[in-house]
């Protein structure tokens, strides 16, 4: 029982990290995009090492919490 009590500990630690990246990296993201208003999803997602949906998600995710980008739009 002790094993599983620590296993579970390292797994939250490990995943707590793992969200603050996530999240760092989406904020990155989202201004790489709003500074760059004429980039594709393909080439933000070359820049970034993930693929175009990647992008997709996490540009509309940002766009239904903020309400757009300032009328900014990334092409397709």
């Amino acid at each position: 029982q002790a094993i599983d009590k620590l296993l579970t500990v390292c797994y939250d630690l490990v995943m707590a990290y793992t969200f603050r990246q996530k999240k760092e990296r989406n904020q990155a993201i989202i201004d790489y995009a709003k500074s760059h208003p004429g980039y594709s999803l393909n080439e933000i997602a070359q820049f970034f090492n993930l693929s175009r949906q990647r992008i997709f998600y996490i540009l509309k995710r940002e766009r239904k919490s903020d309400g757009g980008f300032n009328n900014t739009a990334t092409r397709i």
